[in-house]
Protein backbone atom coordinates (compact mmCIF):
# COMPACT_ATOMS: atom_id res chain seq x y z
CA UNK A 1 0.00 0.00 0.00
CA UNK A 2 1.51 3.65 -0.89
CA UNK A 3 0.48 6.86 0.39
CA UNK A 4 1.17 10.42 -1.01
CA UNK A 5 2.88 13.19 0.59
CA UNK A 6 4.23 16.37 -0.42
CA UNK A 7 3.31 14.82 -4.12
CA UNK A 8 5.57 12.09 -3.58
CA UNK A 9 4.41 8.85 -3.80
CA UNK A 10 5.71 6.55 -0.25
CA UNK A 11 6.32 2.98 -0.71
CA UNK A 12 8.33 -0.12 -0.15
CA UNK A 13 10.90 0.08 -2.77
CA UNK A 14 10.38 3.94 -3.78
CA UNK A 15 13.04 6.00 -5.15
CA UNK A 16 12.67 9.53 -2.85
CA UNK A 17 15.98 10.44 -3.46
CA UNK A 18 16.63 14.35 -2.75
CA UNK A 19 12.71 14.67 -1.69
CA UNK A 20 11.43 17.16 0.54
CA UNK A 21 9.46 14.88 3.41
CA UNK A 22 9.91 17.78 6.35
CA UNK A 23 7.39 17.31 8.93
CA UNK A 24 5.10 15.08 7.34
CA UNK A 25 3.73 11.98 9.40
CA UNK A 26 4.72 8.79 7.89
CA UNK A 27 4.40 6.90 11.23
CA UNK A 28 4.11 3.30 10.12
CA UNK A 29 5.41 3.99 6.77
CA UNK A 30 6.29 1.07 5.07
CA UNK A 31 9.45 2.37 3.18
CA UNK A 32 11.75 -1.02 3.58
CA UNK A 33 14.25 -0.75 0.40
CA UNK A 34 13.72 2.21 -0.50
CA UNK A 35 16.05 4.73 -1.87
CA UNK A 36 16.04 8.13 0.50
CA UNK A 37 19.37 9.48 -0.60
CA UNK A 38 19.86 13.13 0.64
CA UNK A 39 16.05 12.97 1.53
CA UNK A 40 14.84 15.88 4.15
CA UNK A 41 13.39 14.23 7.06
CA UNK A 42 13.28 17.19 9.47
CA UNK A 43 10.74 16.53 12.44
CA UNK A 44 9.06 13.75 10.91
CA UNK A 45 7.33 11.33 12.20
CA UNK A 46 8.97 7.97 11.35
CA UNK A 47 7.63 6.23 14.94
CA UNK A 48 6.98 2.65 13.55
CA UNK A 49 8.21 2.83 10.35
CA UNK A 50 9.81 -0.03 8.27
CA UNK A 51 13.42 1.55 7.15
CA UNK A 52 14.80 -1.95 7.01
CA UNK A 53 17.63 -2.18 4.32
CA UNK A 54 16.99 1.66 3.22
CA UNK A 55 19.30 4.17 1.85
CA UNK A 56 19.40 7.34 4.04
CA UNK A 57 23.38 7.79 3.18
CA UNK A 58 22.93 12.06 3.92
CA UNK A 59 19.58 12.63 4.43
CA UNK A 60 18.63 14.91 7.07
CA UNK A 61 16.74 13.44 10.16
CA UNK A 62 17.14 16.23 12.42
CA UNK A 63 14.49 16.34 15.00
CA UNK A 64 12.74 13.12 13.15
CA UNK A 65 11.10 10.80 15.49
CA UNK A 66 12.26 7.45 14.94
CA UNK A 67 10.77 5.48 18.20
CA UNK A 68 10.40 1.78 17.40
CA UNK A 69 11.25 2.19 13.18
CA UNK A 70 12.47 -0.86 12.38
CA UNK A 71 16.29 0.54 11.21
CA UNK A 72 17.96 -3.28 10.55
CA UNK A 73 20.59 -2.84 7.41
CA UNK A 74 19.84 0.55 6.71
CA UNK A 75 22.85 2.68 5.13
CA UNK A 76 22.77 6.38 7.24
CA UNK A 77 26.22 7.09 6.72
CA UNK A 78 27.10 11.03 6.54
CA UNK A 79 22.85 11.46 7.58
CA UNK A 80 22.25 14.20 10.02
CA UNK A 81 20.72 12.68 13.26
CA UNK A 82 20.76 15.75 15.84
CA UNK A 83 18.22 15.44 18.49
CA UNK A 84 16.88 11.97 17.03
CA UNK A 85 15.80 9.69 19.28
CA UNK A 86 15.28 6.14 18.39
CA UNK A 87 14.70 4.55 21.67
CA UNK A 88 13.94 0.55 21.37
CA UNK A 89 14.82 0.24 18.09
CA UNK A 90 17.04 -2.18 16.04
CA UNK A 91 19.84 -0.80 14.33
CA UNK A 92 21.40 -4.20 14.20
CA UNK A 93 23.40 -4.13 10.84
CA UNK A 94 23.03 -0.53 10.33
CA UNK A 95 25.65 2.38 8.95
CA UNK A 96 25.84 4.86 11.15
CA UNK A 97 29.44 5.41 9.98
CA UNK A 98 29.92 9.53 9.99
CA UNK A 99 26.70 9.92 10.80
CA UNK A 100 26.37 13.02 13.53
CA UNK A 101 24.27 11.65 16.18
CA UNK A 102 24.53 14.57 18.45
CA UNK A 103 22.88 15.23 21.05
CA UNK A 104 20.74 12.19 20.22
CA UNK A 105 18.82 9.13 22.29
CA UNK A 106 19.59 5.51 21.68
CA UNK A 107 18.50 4.36 25.11
CA UNK A 108 17.50 0.74 24.78
CA UNK A 109 18.50 0.42 21.17
CA UNK A 110 20.64 -2.49 19.57
CA UNK A 111 23.75 -1.42 18.21
CA UNK A 112 26.09 -4.36 18.66
CA UNK A 113 25.86 -5.27 14.81
CA UNK A 114 25.79 -1.33 13.60
CA UNK A 115 28.93 0.27 12.14
CA UNK A 116 29.58 3.27 13.86
CA UNK A 117 33.08 4.15 12.95
CA UNK A 118 33.54 7.90 12.59
CA UNK A 119 30.56 8.44 13.65
CA UNK A 120 29.73 11.78 16.06
CA UNK A 121 28.09 10.55 19.50
CA UNK A 122 29.50 13.06 21.44
CA UNK A 123 26.20 13.89 24.13
CA UNK A 124 23.89 11.10 22.58
CA UNK A 125 21.82 9.42 25.77
CA UNK A 126 22.37 6.13 26.16
CA UNK A 127 20.83 3.70 29.15
CA UNK A 128 21.92 0.19 30.91
CA UNK A 129 19.82 -1.41 28.58
CA UNK A 130 21.51 0.03 25.20
CA UNK A 131 23.50 -2.59 23.78
CA UNK A 132 26.88 -1.72 21.96
CA UNK A 133 29.68 -3.64 19.30
CA UNK A 134 32.12 -5.26 21.15
CA UNK A 135 35.36 -2.61 21.97
CA UNK A 136 33.16 0.33 21.79
CA UNK A 137 33.44 2.45 24.45
CA UNK A 138 30.33 4.99 25.19
CA UNK A 139 32.41 6.96 27.86
CA UNK A 140 35.02 7.33 25.16
CA UNK A 141 32.61 8.55 22.56
CA UNK A 142 31.98 11.20 25.13
CA UNK A 143 28.17 9.86 25.93
CA UNK A 144 25.75 10.56 28.22
CA UNK A 145 24.47 7.83 30.73
CA UNK A 146 21.11 8.27 31.74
Amino acid sequence: MSQTVNGYVIKRGGDLEGANLASADLQEADLKNANLHRVFLTRTNLQGADLSATDLRGADLRGADLRGANLRGADLSRADLNAVGYCWNSLSRTNLEGADSRPASVCGADLREADLREAVLEGAHYNSQTQFPDGFDPVEAKMVKE
